[in-house]
């Protein structure tokens, strides 16, 4: 059973969303996860309001191919899924919301759509998938919201940013806000032609720019760039002194602007210090018209433990390892990404292609690669753990890099391949072929210039 959504009008207060919205399904597989624990999770249930609920069936846009290939490992465009996602249900405006959280007893969203009453707007266990869901009518394009988790680990309560988020608050707030990625492109000569300025053979030189930092306004307290303020004097500038592409360093949102951005918490959302997701399209746009490539850096290999963001999102270690032997970079004190679990890799992977595919980057600069690949990276005799055959590498950094290497690159779409900075390793940065990393732009120190 199905019902098929209604297209929504562009409007400053909702989005555009298209697919079918059906009945949340029935597995019909056997997935790799276990299924006391979404059992358990329904039996507490308080029964869903009005509000939520606009008919007694629930409604969802996941399928159960959708939620297969979450828990395989291999959805890779979980941001049509999971996340706020503006629609109209039966003529009724309104945002669908998922997240991920399967040790939770209960999950609601609150906001500024209902009083940031947690109580108000229940979310419902999508079968055995470990995804919580459901509709809040009347909540559009701008409406701050997080959710709030109460996980069966010792009844502990967790308000947390949506890891899908589109855009969040700038810091220090942290709530997200619903958006959409409505915007009309300009750079289709580029998008066309772009294989030729990517390919291995041609001229390629790369200005590396933290936009934060690169230029500021002096007359208004020395603040930052916008996106818009941002491109006029980035394209002239470059143009000037003969570069073929540009590098941001992390425009994902952070929390601590000292980072540079490369302690992300929104994987699927621009830092809102510069402005909206569109002011970020047309930053991208305006590039590609001046035949000036984009890079993004990505951050794959750690996170900041910061309350509202990945770390113990459902009172489990959720996105990270639990042993700190494994889960805790010593460098940073952030969190290490457990590559050995599925929905993990859904997760990251769907995160790279959604720059390549939404913002139209060339390509992505994977950061901290050693320690992805190493579980000795900066750790001393006994501060690790071997792996099953008793080595010091990491498969699951490996598998994931080459996965995502390979999504990049299939079909061909003329962007570039994945670069990585790579220090005391062995490893060749080679194409993707006899099962090597297919890394094919090594970035060294002099790059930080």
């Amino acid at each position: 059973m199905s019902l098929v959504w209604s297209k929504i009008p562009k409007s400053p207060t909702i989005g555009t969303i298209a697919g079918r919205l059906t009945i949340c399904p029935q597995p019909q597989y056997s997935a790799p996860v276990d299924p006391l624990v979404n059992h358990r999770a329904g039996e507490h249930l308080d029964p869903a309001t009005p509000a939520t609920r606009l008919t007694d069936e629930r409604r969802s846009l996941l399928t159960a191919n959708d939620l297969y290939l979450f828990n395989e490992g291999s959805h890779f465009h979980l941001y049509d899924k999971l996340g706020a996602h503006p629609a109209t249900l039966q003529g009724v405006e309104g945002t669908y919301f998922a997240v991920w959280a399967p040790e939770a007893e209960q999950v609601s969203v609150f906001g500024t759509f209902n009083h940031w009453d947690p109580t108000r707007h229940p979310l419902h266990p999508c079968q055995f998938s470990g995804i919580w869901e459901g509709f809040v009518p009347g909540v559009g394009v701008g409406a701050l919201y997080k959710f709030h988790i109460r996980s069966r680990h010792h009844g502990s309560v967790l308000i947390k940013t949506d890891p899908f988020a589109r855009l969040n608050e700038i810091p220090p707030k942290s709530a997200s806000v619903v958006w959409n990625l409505d915007y009309t492109w300009q750079d289709s000569n580029w998008m066309h032609t772009r294989a030729r300025h990517n390919a291995l053979d041609a001229p390629i030189s790369i200005y590396e720019v933290h936009l934060g930092s690169w230029m500021r306004v002096p007359g208004e307290g020395n603040r930052s760039l916008s996106y818009r303020e941002a491109a006029p004097k980035l394209i002239e500038y470059v143009q000037r002194l003969g570069f073929t592409h540009v590098e941001f360093l992390p425009l994902m949102d952070h929390p601590f602007f000292g980072s540079w951005g490369y302690q992300t918490t929104g994987y699927f959302a621009p830092s809102g210090n510069y402005g909206t997701p569109q002011d970020l399209m047309y930053l991208i746009d305006q590039l590609h018209q001046h035949d000036i490539g984009v890079i993004l850096d990505w951050v794959p290999s750690h996170f900041p433990t910061d309350e509202h963001g990945l770390g113990r999102f459902d009172g489990s270690h959720l996105f990270e390892h639990a042993d700190p032997r494994q889960g805790l970079h010593p460098d940073w004190g952030t969190a290490v990404f457990n590559y050995s679990r599925n929905e993990v890799r859904s997760f990251l992977i769907s995160s790279a292609l959604f720059w390549l595919e939404q913002y139209h980057a060339d390509g992505l600069r994977v950061d901290a690669v050693a320690s992805m690949l190493y579980l000795d990276y900066s750790r001393k005799e006994g501060e690790w753990i071997p792996n099953r055959h008793g080595g010091r590498g990491k498969p699951g950094g490996h598998h994931l890099l080459t996965a995502t290497q390979r999504r990049n690159l299939s079909p061909p779409s003329g962007r570039a391949d994945l670069c990585g900075r790579i220090h005391l390793l062995a490893v060749r940065v080679t194409p993707d072929v006899c099962g090597r990393i297919g890394l094919r732009h090594e970035m060294g120190h002099g790059m930080d210039a």
